[in-house]
Protein backbone atom coordinates (compact mmCIF):
# COMPACT_ATOMS: atom_id res chain seq x y z
CA UNK A 1 0.00 0.00 0.00
CA UNK A 2 1.29 3.41 -1.07
CA UNK A 3 -1.24 5.92 -0.13
CA UNK A 4 -4.76 5.31 1.70
CA UNK A 5 -7.30 7.59 1.29
CA UNK A 6 -10.57 9.42 3.47
CA UNK A 7 -13.58 10.75 2.36
CA UNK A 8 -15.30 13.15 4.63
CA UNK A 9 -19.52 13.46 3.73
CA UNK A 10 -21.90 15.55 4.96
CA UNK A 11 -25.34 15.09 3.88
CA UNK A 12 -26.96 18.46 4.03
CA UNK A 13 -24.88 20.61 1.35
CA UNK A 14 -23.78 19.56 -2.23
CA UNK A 15 -20.34 21.03 -3.53
CA UNK A 16 -22.95 24.16 -5.33
CA UNK A 17 -24.69 24.95 -2.06
CA UNK A 18 -21.79 24.52 0.63
CA UNK A 19 -20.52 28.29 1.39
CA UNK A 20 -16.65 28.19 0.31
CA UNK A 21 -16.16 29.87 3.79
CA UNK A 22 -17.71 27.09 5.41
CA UNK A 23 -16.07 24.13 3.72
CA UNK A 24 -12.79 25.76 3.96
CA UNK A 25 -13.57 25.88 7.89
CA UNK A 26 -14.31 21.69 7.52
CA UNK A 27 -11.66 20.84 5.73
CA UNK A 28 -9.28 22.96 8.47
CA UNK A 29 -11.13 20.81 11.59
CA UNK A 30 -10.34 17.34 9.18
CA UNK A 31 -6.67 18.52 8.23
CA UNK A 32 -6.23 19.54 12.30
CA UNK A 33 -8.35 15.96 12.95
CA UNK A 34 -6.06 13.90 10.15
CA UNK A 35 -2.93 15.39 11.48
CA UNK A 36 0.66 14.69 9.67
CA UNK A 37 0.10 17.87 8.17
CA UNK A 38 3.58 17.10 5.85
CA UNK A 39 1.93 13.86 4.88
CA UNK A 40 -1.90 14.55 4.19
CA UNK A 41 -3.32 16.30 1.22
CA UNK A 42 -6.24 17.43 -0.13
CA UNK A 43 -7.43 15.33 -3.74
CA UNK A 44 -11.18 16.55 -4.46
CA UNK A 45 -14.84 17.52 -4.04
CA UNK A 46 -16.83 14.18 -5.04
CA UNK A 47 -20.07 15.06 -7.02
CA UNK A 48 -23.34 14.65 -4.50
CA UNK A 49 -23.62 15.43 -0.84
CA UNK A 50 -20.50 17.33 0.15
CA UNK A 51 -17.68 14.29 -0.06
CA UNK A 52 -14.21 15.92 0.85
CA UNK A 53 -11.62 13.27 -0.08
CA UNK A 54 -8.14 13.14 1.17
CA UNK A 55 -5.19 11.20 0.85
CA UNK A 56 -2.40 10.38 3.13
CA UNK A 57 1.19 8.94 2.29
CA UNK A 58 2.61 5.53 3.05
CA UNK A 59 4.52 6.53 5.91
CA UNK A 60 2.04 8.41 7.87
CA UNK A 61 -0.57 5.64 7.69
CA UNK A 62 -0.19 3.95 10.83
CA UNK A 63 -0.06 7.65 12.50
CA UNK A 64 -3.62 8.75 10.52
CA UNK A 65 -4.97 5.81 11.39
CA UNK A 66 -4.41 5.84 15.16
CA UNK A 67 -5.54 8.94 15.41
CA UNK A 68 -9.13 8.50 13.96
CA UNK A 69 -8.90 5.31 16.12
CA UNK A 70 -8.67 7.58 18.91
CA UNK A 71 -11.16 10.06 17.92
CA UNK A 72 -14.49 9.51 19.99
CA UNK A 73 -11.98 8.18 23.05
CA UNK A 74 -12.53 11.13 25.69
CA UNK A 75 -9.07 10.38 27.36
CA UNK A 76 -7.62 11.14 23.46
CA UNK A 77 -5.30 14.03 23.56
CA UNK A 78 -7.07 17.66 22.88
CA UNK A 79 -5.24 17.69 19.51
CA UNK A 80 -7.50 14.90 18.36
CA UNK A 81 -10.39 15.58 20.50
CA UNK A 82 -10.84 18.95 19.82
CA UNK A 83 -11.33 18.79 15.89
CA UNK A 84 -13.67 15.85 16.19
CA UNK A 85 -15.41 17.46 18.45
CA UNK A 86 -15.57 21.06 16.58
CA UNK A 87 -17.00 19.39 13.26
CA UNK A 88 -19.55 17.41 15.39
CA UNK A 89 -20.47 21.14 16.73
CA UNK A 90 -20.42 22.47 13.25
CA UNK A 91 -22.71 20.03 11.26
CA UNK A 92 -25.44 20.41 14.32
CA UNK A 93 -24.90 24.23 13.69
CA UNK A 94 -25.68 23.59 10.09
CA UNK A 95 -27.97 20.66 10.60
CA UNK A 96 -26.51 18.15 9.10
CA UNK A 97 -24.72 14.43 9.75
CA UNK A 98 -21.06 13.58 8.82
CA UNK A 99 -18.80 10.28 8.42
CA UNK A 100 -15.79 9.76 7.55
CA UNK A 101 -14.45 6.68 5.15
CA UNK A 102 -11.39 5.08 5.04
CA UNK A 103 -11.80 3.34 1.64
CA UNK A 104 -15.54 2.01 2.02
CA UNK A 105 -15.20 1.32 5.21
CA UNK A 106 -17.06 4.15 7.87
CA UNK A 107 -14.40 4.86 10.74
CA UNK A 108 -16.04 8.14 12.25
CA UNK A 109 -19.66 8.75 12.63
CA UNK A 110 -20.60 12.58 13.20
CA UNK A 111 -23.94 12.47 14.87
CA UNK A 112 -24.41 16.11 14.00
CA UNK A 113 -28.13 17.24 14.04
CA UNK A 114 -29.28 13.23 15.04
CA UNK A 115 -26.92 13.63 18.59
CA UNK A 116 -28.69 13.71 21.68
CA UNK A 117 -27.99 17.02 23.36
CA UNK A 118 -27.75 15.99 26.85
CA UNK A 119 -27.04 18.34 29.94
CA UNK A 120 -23.82 18.79 31.09
CA UNK A 121 -22.82 17.30 34.02
CA UNK A 122 -19.82 17.79 36.69
CA UNK A 123 -17.37 17.61 36.87
CA UNK A 124 -17.27 14.77 39.35
CA UNK A 125 -13.89 13.54 40.83
CA UNK A 126 -13.39 9.89 41.42
CA UNK A 127 -10.93 6.98 41.58
CA UNK A 128 -9.56 6.08 38.91
CA UNK A 129 -6.69 4.21 37.45
CA UNK A 130 -4.67 3.98 33.57
CA UNK A 131 -2.02 1.41 32.22
CA UNK A 132 0.35 1.92 30.21
CA UNK A 133 4.47 3.33 29.79
CA UNK A 134 6.10 6.26 31.29
CA UNK A 135 6.94 9.01 28.28
CA UNK A 136 7.51 12.21 30.18
CA UNK A 137 7.78 12.85 33.98
CA UNK A 138 9.02 16.16 35.46
CA UNK A 139 8.10 19.65 36.31
CA UNK A 140 9.28 23.26 37.74
CA UNK A 141 6.97 23.95 40.20
CA UNK A 142 5.86 21.89 43.28
CA UNK A 143 3.71 19.19 41.87
CA UNK A 144 5.15 17.55 38.66
CA UNK A 145 3.74 15.59 36.02
CA UNK A 146 3.95 12.51 34.23
CA UNK A 147 2.58 11.94 30.53
CA UNK A 148 1.03 7.79 30.21
CA UNK A 149 0.71 6.40 26.64
CA UNK A 150 -2.06 4.19 27.40
CA UNK A 151 -3.00 0.95 25.25
CA UNK A 152 -4.09 2.67 21.66
CA UNK A 153 -1.43 5.37 21.67
CA UNK A 154 -3.90 7.76 23.86
CA UNK A 155 -1.72 9.95 26.51
CA UNK A 156 -2.75 10.69 29.87
CA UNK A 157 -1.48 13.86 31.65
CA UNK A 158 -1.05 12.69 34.93
CA UNK A 159 -0.43 15.33 37.93
CA UNK A 160 2.11 13.97 41.02
CA UNK A 161 3.96 15.01 43.90
CA UNK A 162 7.66 15.11 43.38
CA UNK A 163 8.49 12.18 45.23
CA UNK A 164 6.38 10.12 43.23
CA UNK A 165 7.99 11.77 40.20
CA UNK A 166 10.96 10.17 41.16
CA UNK A 167 9.89 6.78 41.81
CA UNK A 168 8.69 6.82 37.97
CA UNK A 169 11.78 8.29 36.46
CA UNK A 170 13.29 4.66 36.80
CA UNK A 171 10.44 3.51 34.15
CA UNK A 172 10.67 6.24 31.69
CA UNK A 173 9.94 4.28 28.43
CA UNK A 174 10.50 1.10 30.32
CA UNK A 175 7.92 -1.38 31.89
CA UNK A 176 4.44 -0.60 32.05
CA UNK A 177 2.85 0.55 34.90
CA UNK A 178 -1.02 1.14 36.72
CA UNK A 179 -1.22 4.99 37.70
CA UNK A 180 -3.69 4.88 40.58
CA UNK A 181 -5.42 7.83 42.50
CA UNK A 182 -8.30 11.04 41.10
CA UNK A 183 -9.72 11.22 38.09
CA UNK A 184 -12.07 14.34 37.35
CA UNK A 185 -14.62 13.76 34.57
CA UNK A 186 -16.91 16.24 33.27
CA UNK A 187 -20.15 15.21 30.50
CA UNK A 188 -20.36 17.06 27.65
CA UNK A 189 -23.23 18.44 25.87
CA UNK A 190 -23.43 15.21 23.33
CA UNK A 191 -23.27 12.89 26.22
CA UNK A 192 -19.87 11.44 26.05
CA UNK A 193 -17.62 11.91 29.40
CA UNK A 194 -14.18 14.10 29.44
CA UNK A 195 -11.34 13.85 31.18
CA UNK A 196 -10.69 17.05 32.80
CA UNK A 197 -7.95 16.00 35.47
CA UNK A 198 -5.73 13.02 36.73
CA UNK A 199 -4.13 13.44 40.04
CA UNK A 200 -1.92 9.85 40.43
CA UNK A 201 -1.36 9.22 43.58
CA UNK A 202 0.55 5.78 43.58
CA UNK A 203 1.57 3.03 41.70
CA UNK A 204 2.19 -0.47 40.56
CA UNK A 205 4.67 -2.31 38.32
CA UNK A 206 3.45 -4.46 35.55
CA UNK A 207 4.24 -7.08 33.66
CA UNK A 208 5.75 -7.23 29.99
CA UNK A 209 2.53 -8.77 29.18
CA UNK A 210 -0.56 -7.17 27.16
CA UNK A 211 -4.08 -7.22 28.29
CA UNK A 212 -4.40 -9.35 25.11
CA UNK A 213 -1.65 -12.07 26.24
CA UNK A 214 -3.34 -11.81 29.48
CA UNK A 215 -6.68 -12.79 28.00
CA UNK A 216 -4.66 -15.69 25.95
CA UNK A 217 -4.33 -17.33 29.51
CA UNK A 218 -7.01 -16.34 30.72
CA UNK A 219 -8.60 -18.75 28.14
CA UNK A 220 -6.54 -21.74 29.93
CA UNK A 221 -8.89 -21.44 32.96
CA UNK A 222 -12.16 -23.22 33.16
CA UNK A 223 -14.61 -20.40 34.45
CA UNK A 224 -17.75 -18.82 34.22
CA UNK A 225 -16.23 -16.24 32.40
CA UNK A 226 -15.09 -18.04 29.09
CA UNK A 227 -19.02 -17.60 27.75
CA UNK A 228 -18.67 -14.37 27.36
CA UNK A 229 -18.99 -13.02 24.25
CA UNK A 230 -16.27 -10.23 24.75
CA UNK A 231 -13.38 -11.56 27.57
CA UNK A 232 -11.64 -8.56 26.90
CA UNK A 233 -14.32 -5.70 28.42
CA UNK A 234 -15.48 -8.06 30.76
CA UNK A 235 -11.87 -7.91 32.82
CA UNK A 236 -12.36 -4.49 31.82
CA UNK A 237 -15.75 -4.32 33.81
CA UNK A 238 -14.21 -6.43 37.23
CA UNK A 239 -11.32 -3.57 36.90
CA UNK A 240 -13.90 -0.83 36.84
CA UNK A 241 -12.47 0.41 33.40
CA UNK A 242 -15.84 2.14 32.19
CA UNK A 243 -14.24 4.96 31.09
CA UNK A 244 -16.77 7.05 33.01
CA UNK A 245 -18.38 8.40 35.84
CA UNK A 246 -21.30 7.66 38.29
Amino acid sequence: MTTEEYEFCIDVFTPNTIPMARLVEYLRELSLLLGNIKSVHFKRIKVGSVRAVAWVEKEAIPKVRMRVQNARDPTAPDDVRKPYKRIDEMLREDNGVGKLLRGTTSVIQFPGRKGVKSQRMGPFTEAASFDGKIVRVGGTDKTAHALLETDGEVVVSAECTRELARRLAPFLYGAPVRLEGNARWERNEIGEWDLKHFTAKDFTELSADDLATAIGKLRGIQAEWRREADPVELVRRIRGENGGAN
